[in-house]
C-alpha cells in the first residue's frame, strides 16, 4: 500500500466501522478507525487523512458539529468528507452539503456505490491538490522572478555607473593629453601614467562587457563546449606569466605549488581559459602580499586552488557570490567583491564541463577559490 490513500472513519458503531474497514481495505486503501468525534478530530490533528467517512449520529460530538469544526479550519477545509447516516431525510443531505460535505451515504452500504462515491472525492482532491501546489509553485516563481527583476535592475544601474566612471575617465585624461599637445607640452613621464590609466579604465570596461557576453552565451548554449585533454598545470603556469607583471607593480608575490609536472584534465581549452582570467583578475584585485596556487589530484578529480591574503568573505555570502547580480560590500563598506557576473560565469562554466567551483574563507584572512574537473583518462 505505497502511497495508498488514507481514509478517516469515523463511527460510534463496532459493526459499522469494521464493515466499513474492510470495504476500504478491499479498495486498496489505508483505514484509519475513531468511535467518535472527539477522536477524530485528534487523529486528525497528528495525521491528515485523504479522505473521511463520518457518521452523523454519534454521542458526543455528532457528525455535524466535526463537519463544522473541518470546514472552518483553514488547513482542514480541503479534504473531502462523505457523510454517512442510517437518516435518509432530505433537510438531513441538504444541511450536511451546505456545510460543506461532498457527498451523502446511507447505510447499509453499497459496496459498488461506496467504491464509485470514495473514487470520486479522491480523484477530485487530488485535482484540488495538483491545483494549490501549481498556484503555490506559480506564487514561489512569481516572487523570485520580482527578485531576480529587483538584482537585474540593480546590476543594471551599477553597470551603467561603472561604465561612465571608466568613460568620463577616459575622457578627462584624453582632454588632458590633448591639451598637452595643443600646448606643446611633452611630459613623458605624465604621459605615461595618463595613459596607463586610460588603459586600465578601458580594461574594466573590457572585462564588465565581456562578463555580461560570456553569461548571457553560455546559458543560451551559443558557446560551443569543445572537451580535450588540457594540463590543468601548464594552464596555471601561463596565467601566472601572464599576470606577472600586474603582479609585480602590486608588489603581490605569486607562487605555484604543483603536486607533479603534469595534471592532465578533461576541458574545453577556452572555458578554462576564461574562467582562471576570472580567478587570478579577482585575486589580485583583493590580494594584500601573496597569491598561492595549489594543483593538485584526488579520487580522479584535479583540483586548482588560487589563495590570496585579502578581505575574505563572511560566510553567509560564500555561495551567493557565484549567483547573477549578486554583489556584497566588503569590510569596509566603500567596495564590492567581484563585479557580479565574473563569479557567475566560473559557476556556470565549471558546471557545464561537470567541474565545481567553490571558496572557502576566513574574514580578513583571504579566501580560496576552489575548482574542481575530471582528469583525463578517468572513467567512473
Amino acid at each position: 500500500m505505497v502511497n495508498a490513500s488514507k481514509i478517516l472513519i469515523v463511527d460510534d458503531n463496532e459493526i459499522n466501522r469494521n464493515v466499513l474497514n474492510g470495504l476500504v481495505l478491499g479498495l486498496g486503501r489505508i483505514p484509519i478507525l475513531a468511535e467518535n468525534g472527539k477522536d477524530a478530530m485528534e487523529i486528525i490533528e497528528k495525521q491528515l487523512p485523504d479522505l473521511i467517512l463520518l457518521d452523523i449520529l454519534m454521542p458526543g460530538m455528532n457528525g455535524y458539529e466535526v463537519l463544522d469544526l473541518i470546514k472552518n479550519t483553514d488547513n482542514l477545509r480541503h479534504i473531502p468528507v462523505i457523510m454517512i447516516s442510517a437518516v435518509d431525510e432530505t433537510d438531513s443531505v441538504v444541511r450536511c452539503i451546505e456545510k460543506g460535505a461532498d457527498d451523502y451515504l446511507i447505510k447499509p452500504f453499497n459496496p459498488t456505490l461506496l467504491k464509485a462515491r470514495i473514487g470520486a472525492c479522491l480523484e477530485k482532491k487530488i485535482l484540488r491538490d495538483t491545483e494549490k501546489e501549481l498556484h503555490e509553485k506559480l506564487e514561489r516563481n512569481y516572487y523570485e522572478l520580482v527578485k531576480l527583476e529587483q538584482a537585474r535592475d540593480a546590476m543594471v544601474h551599477m553597470i551603467i555607473h561603472d561604465l561612465r566612471n571608466n568613460v568620463t575617465t577616459i575622457m578627462g585624461y584624453t582632454q588632458l593629453l590633448q591639451s598637452d599637445i595643443d600646448k606643446n607640452r611633452f611630459d613623458e613621464k605624465r604621459i605615461r601614467k595618463d595613459l596607463e590609466c586610460i588603459y586600465k579604465s578601458t580594461e574594466e570596461m573590457s572585462i564588465l562587457i565581456n562578463g555580461i557576453l560570456d553569461v548571457s552565451r553560455i546559458e543560451a548554449g551559443e558557446m560551443p563546449v569543445s572537451y580535450g585533454e588540457l594540463n590543468l598545470l601548464d594552464f596555471a603556469s601561463r596565467m601566472c606569466d601572464r599576470y606577472a607583471p600586474i603582479a609585480e607593480k602590486k608588489q603581490i608575490r605569486v607562487s605555484i605549488d604543483p603536486e607533479s609536472d603534469s595534471v592532465m584534465v578533461y576541458a574545453d581549452r577556452e572555458l578554462l581559459s576564461r574562467i582562471l582570467q576570472n580567478l587570478f583578475a579577482n585575486a589580485l584585485r583583493y590580494a594584500k602580499k601573496k597569491i598561492d596556487i595549489f594543483v593538485k589530484h584526488q579520487n580522479g578529480k584535479a583540483i586548482l586552488c588560487i589563495a590570496d591574503d585579502g578581505i575574505g568573505i563572511p560566510e553567509k555570502y560564500r555561495e551567493k557570490i557565484f549567483e547573477k547580480y549578486f554583489q556584497i560590500e566588503t569590510v569596509t563598506g566603500k567596495r564590492k567583491y567581484g563585479i557580479g557576473l565574473g563569479l557567475a560565469f566560473c559557476k556556470i562554466a565549471a558546471e557545464v564541463q561537470g567541474g565545481k567551483i567553490w571558496v572557502e574563507s576566513e574574514e580578513s584572512k583571504g579566501s580560496v577559490f576552489k575548482i574542481e574537473l575530471s582528469m583525463a583518462g578517468i572513467t567512473e
